[in-house]
């Protein structure tokens, strides 16, 4: 072969390695039905791509899966592998310990140096223990009342159990007028990572049981559950320091070397005290050593003196059946991650869920393709703050659509959280569903983790919805927390500490405002913020004073009200009024607020107001900040005025505000959603999602073609200088 033609043939060969990959990058998930726009994008790791692909779809307002409003679908698709794996993520050390996505996510990468959270979704709903209620239904008092929340379904971790599946007899500590009491346990499917990496998903229900010294079986039936009546429950350090029972329970303590229960695995330990029904001493705390035994009601009788101080006990657990509608076999003994679920909604292809609820549900799910590649989505509306979703009914063929062959539903509605990695941060991809920026702790989420890398990103997803810019979707971010403001309460709550304005000088508002956004939250440290909202240009009269009406949810009732220009110096607002609110106009805030606890006490507040005749002339930025009762020096919540045109020492109020440049900048308020939205969809909607290069921000077909052209010319070039270059040397 003569040089040219060797050198071409090289050439040739290249290019036609270049043009296939370039052809294969360009493939992407296939559009849902109603999609107006859809963008993709890999997620990195210090510049390493991970393989991971985050795709976002536009539905358009009244298609198929978006009846209401337009919807934005998130979907990654995960193939498991050495460096790509799920874990799940817990608020904390114990099974009700609550966090947000984000500050989740940052936590596992600190207790993890060498992997690094790429995304993450809610997980298993959980049950609140309604604690004013005992075992009958009636209201218990004293010592007896106590307070406790579980996942609903299996949760392990890293290998261990922190709980077993939900019990029947949890049902009756319900309240009377909830309906779920007296029912049987709602036992979902559970999502796991098996020993060898790889997902399944089934229904395994557990056993535990303990044989006394005449070899007599003690059934238990649970790990870390409520204090249900009637049953047998174990506590260890991942139900917290105490158990959640009450003084009428029967128990047994254990001191073992380890604590940690496994399927297929026992735990044994030596009986160091025993505490009978009714016996109202103070019980020894639980600690890493320390297992419980707790009956109540007549399953006392069934380990009631079957143990005396001193003698050994051990444990065992395992899988007595697998009640997964699914025919594979599933192995449960070593199981690494399991979370549970609320349903199926497609198994093996089969349409399961709500057929017929009309319900708008943003919601998370996760699930199978038929090759066993993972599948996690979370749909969501396009503006926070509303609960426009798909509807329960369409989910089922929402799943079809994107490939699922089995698929679940984790918790939705407010919870609904999905966060991925984008650059240094964790960014939200879902819409705050309590309110603008009101992002929901939650007891569980399951994450897709890169191997290899520590990143230790930071946690933006309190910064508004991140959705991709080829959507069209404007998010404008809030105000950065201002230095020195701190907040009261507890993360889990942070959609209670708002305050709705009614009046401005006298004008009518209706601006929901001050929420509390929640940061990082962990044992040693619980940063946060303040998210104020915002008012824009205010005209004073000539008695310069700015004064507001309202109501405030504030844990504990409402405190003081505060003025200030700067943030460090707060003034009183002396001749406001405030009163304890009524449950009439509870109900009322309430409504459209996301608010659905009648717990928080709440006040209103009447001109409550603001003397800036030192500002005569000027146009500046007025806050209004309030606190709770309980700490006064903490501000709860407060609102940001900008613009407001103080009038000058003239007789006459100005006609237009001031030339002068504002002091503060102005910026969108923190619970105001975009006011201009595309006025139709594309003529030709977008047929496929692409991957975009980070650098860039359109997309669209034209990009996708132009991948295919510049393949396709890389491999006709060469062959036809080749042809000619052969026909020369002939």
């Amino acid at each position: 072969m003569k040089p040219t033609v060797r050198i071409l043939s090289l050439f040739l060969t290249l290019a036609l390695l270049v043009g296939s990959a370039t052809i294969f990058v360009s493939a992407a998930p296939k559009n849902l039905t109603g999609t107006a726009k859809a963008d993709s994008e890999t997620i990195r790791v210090n510049g390493t791509d991970t393989g991971v692909t985050l795709t976002q779809m536009l539905l358009s307002e009244g298609t198929a899966y978006s009846k209401s409003a337009d919807g934005v679908v998130n979907v990654i698709e995960i193939d498991l592998s050495d460096k790509v794996t799920m874990k799940v993520l817990n608020g904390g050390s114990y099974n009700w310990s609550k966090a947000t996505m984000g500050a989740s996510s940052v936590a596992y990468n600190k207790a993890h140096d060498d992997s690094t959270v790429l995304a993450a979704v809610n997980g298993d709903p959980w049950l609140v223990y309604h604690t004013d209620y005992d075992g009958d239904g009636q209201k218990a008092t004293g010592a007896a009342v106590k307070h406790g929340s579980v996942s609903r379904g299996i949760m392990i971790i890293e290998g261990e159990l922190w709980a077993s599946h939900q019990i029947d007899d949890e049902n009756n500590l319900a309240r009377t007028d909830n309906a779920e009491r007296g029912t049987p346990a709602a036992r979902g499917p559970v999502f796991a990572i098996k020993a060898d990496g790889s997902a399944m998903i089934g229904t395994p229900i557990l056993s535990f049981n303990t044989k006394t010294s005449t070899g007599s079986t003690i059934v238990i039936n649970g790990l870390n559950r409520l204090p249900a009546p009637n049953s047998i429950i174990l506590y260890n350090r991942r139900c917290g320091t105490e158990s959640f029972a009450f003084e009428d329970a029967y128990e047994i303590y254990l001191s073992c070397t380890d604590t940690a229960f496994q399927i297929g695995g026992s735990v044994t330990g030596k009986v160091t005290a025993i505490y009978k029904s009714g016996d109202k001493s103070d019980r020894p705390a639980i600690d890493e050593n320390t297992v419980v035994v707790s009956a109540r009601g007549n399953a006392i009788n069934r380990i009631k003196d079957k143990f005396k101080v001193g003698d050994s006990m051990t444990v065992n657990c395992t899988v007595t059946t697998d009640q997964s509608i699914s025919t594979q076999k599933n192995d449960w003994n070593g199981v690494k991650e399991a979370i549970g679920s609320f349903f199926y909604l497609l198994d093996r292809g089969t349409v399961k869920g709500q057929p017929g609820n009309q319900t708008n549900y943003p919601c998370s799910i996760i699930g199978l393709t038929k090759e066993g590649k993972v599948i996690m989505t979370s749909t969501t509306a396009s503006v926070d703050g509303t609960r426009n979703a798909c509807r329960m009914t369409d989910l089922p063929a929402l799943c079809k659509e994107l490939g699922y062959h089995t698929a679940i539903l984790f918790d939705g509605g407010g919870s609904t959280t999905m966060v991925s990695l984008s650059g240094d941060k964790y960014v939200r991809r879902t819409s705050a569903v309590d309110g603008a920026n009101s992002v929901r702790s939650v007891i569980s989420g399951i994450a897709v983790v890169y191997n290899g890398v520590n990143a230790e990103p930071k946690n933006e997803e309190t910064n508004y919805t991140r959705f991709f810019p080829a959507l069209g979707i404007e998010q404008e971010l809030p105000p950065e927390l201002p230095e020195g403001v701190d907040f009261v309460g507890a993360p889990s709550y942070s959609y209670r500490y708002y305050v709705k304005i009614d009046t401005i000088n006298g004008d009518q508002h209706d601006n929901v405002v001050g929420r509390r956004n929640p940061a990082t939250w962990d044992a040693g440290d619980k940063p946060g913020s303040i998210d104020p909202a915002i008012v824009q240009n205010i005209e004073l009269g000539q008695d310069r004073k700015l004064s507001l009406s309202g109501y405030a949810f504030v844990n504990g009732g409402q405190g003081d009200h505060y003025w200030s220009t700067d943030l460090e110096n707060w003034h009183l607002c002396t001749d406001g009024t405030y009163s304890d609110g009524d449950s009439t106009m509870e109900s009322t805030a309430t409504e459209g607020a996301a608010m659905n606890s009648t717990s928080v006490t709440n006040a209103c507040f009447t001109n409550v107001s603001a003397d800036l005749s030192a500002y005569a002339g000027q146009v500046i930025t007025v806050y209004f900040g309030i606190t709770a009762k309980a700490d006064k020096s903490k501000i709860c919540s407060y609102l940001s005025v900008n613009g407001v045109a103080v009038p000058s020492n003239e007789t006459e109020a100005p006609t237009e505000a001031p030339t002068e440049p504002v002091t503060e900048p102005e910026t969108t308020p923190a619970n105001e959603v975009p006011t201009e939205a595309p006025t139709e969809a594309p003529t030709t909607p977008v047929t496929e999602a692409h991957t975009t290069p980070e650098s860039e921000t359109a997309a669209g077909e034209t990009g996708c073609a132009s991948t295919v052209t510049v393949g396709a010319l890389a491999i006709l070039l060469p062959a036809l200088a080749l042809a000619l270059a052969k026909k020369r040397e002939d």
